[in-house]
């Protein structure tokens, strides 16, 4: 029982949830669905699987149709997150995605400047 256990430790996840949107006025060199960017950015990471909802953001009061991409990983695969968040903020010029992590604290992955 108690090598099982363990067993089960080591495949436990926990879900990370990044807000984005693929909505910029200025990006016009992307044009597959975002989906699919999403899936090569996630698998570039070595990050298979995740959940995708679109969902209404808002950014300084403007409306604007944005996703919510959850991810479940283990503390292995996490190490690689906020590089991943850094990548599809860049792909799409956003001034910032939104970085849900496992304790509920949110982290906002920002353009450098």
């Amino acid at each position: 029982m108690v090598a099982m256990n363990n067993k089960r430790q080591e495949n436990i996840m926990k879900l990370y949830t990044i807000n984005a949107t693929w909505v910029r006025p200025n990006v016009t060199t992307l044009r597959v669905p975002y989906s699919h960017t999403v899936s090569n950015v996630l698998g570039d990471y070595g990050i298979d699987g995740f959940t995708l909802y679109e969902v209404d953001g808002y950014w300084m009061g403007v409306n604007e149709v944005s996703y919510k991409i959850e991810v479940a990983l283990t503390d292995e695969q996490a190490k690689s997150i906020l590089e991943v968040c850094e990548k599809l903020r860049a792909l799409y010029d956003q001034d910032a995605v939104m970085l849900t992590y496992p304790d509920n604290s949110v982290e906002f992955i920002e353009r450098g400047e």
